[in-house]
């Protein structure tokens, strides 16, 4: 008993150099109360918890919440920032890179306008359909977001190595489970192949197959860009959606 009054004087000033002033919570803390409450368990609270169950409030929660939702300062916040932007500038880059490529091959049929309606139906089904699977389903849901969580979750886990390659960092090419790991890498191995194959078709057929993934990487490239810019507007919490680097699907 002794040992648990000791140890709450010795906290309540704490009240004071954290902002929690003793009257803003009308804490009345008397003998009796202590006698009705288990010391041990008391010796353990933090000042709040120990004011709300005294005063015999039931929320015990409130102090934990509020821990558990800091906010990040200037400096973790700009590290956050600088370092997600780069980690999403190198996997956009690899993006346009590729959208550069292919561009002058897709727009063939547009230039030269000498393929047959049917080719034209063709072209036009393939691209809507290349935006919803590709742009919407592969990258919108699925493959945008984990980039963005990565990249500003890269302040959490730094080091020379990953921020070299922020962006295969951040599309999980390593530093990722396992599980992760394989999936990306066989995803990507998978279109390089597929590169390949696409470069036998002759005209107008890859031309075709380029302007659909011109389609669906340009709609995905803009759902990171949109998506880094949600991070950044609303990333001033340390309770914001991001995953552990290293806990990363």
């Amino acid at each position: 008993l002794e040992f648990s009054i000791i140890s709450l004087l010795l906290t309540l000033p704490l009240l004071y150099s954290k902002g929690f002033m003793a009257s803003q919570f009308k804490c009345s803390i008397d003998s009796s109360a202590i006698r009705k409450k288990d010391s041990k368990s008391i010796a353990s609270l933090s000042p709040f918890s120990a004011c709300t169950l005294f005063r015999g409030g039931s929320n015990l929660a409130t102090d934990d919440s509020q821990k558990s939702n800091p906010k990040w300062s200037f400096r973790e916040t700009a590290t956050r920032n600088v370092l997600g932007l780069w980690g999403v500038l190198q996997v956009v880059s690899i993006l346009v890179n590729a959208i550069k490529r292919l561009y002058p091959i897709a727009i063939q049929p547009i230039i030269k306008k000498d393929i047959q309606p049917i080719e034209w139906v063709m072209y036009g089904a393939w691209s809507l359909y290349m935006m919803y699977t590709e742009g919407y389903k592969a990258f919108q849901l699925k493959f945008s977001p984990l980039v963005v969580e990565r990249s500003f979750g890269l302040s959490k886990n730094m080091s020379i190595l990953n921020i070299l390659f922020a962006g295969p960092y951040s599309m999980g090419l390593f530093g990722a489970p396992r599980k992760r790991m394989i999936l990306s890498w066989s995803l990507t191995a998978g279109v390089f192949a597929l590169v390949k194959l696409v470069k036998l078709l002759p005209y107008p057929y890859r031309s075709i197959v380029d302007a659909g993934v011109v389609a669906g990487l340009s709609y995905g490239t803009l759902s990171i860009c949109v998506l880094a810019t949600k991070a950044i507007l609303a990333g001033n919490s340390k309770s914001d959606k991001e995953v552990p680097t290293n806990n990363s699907p």
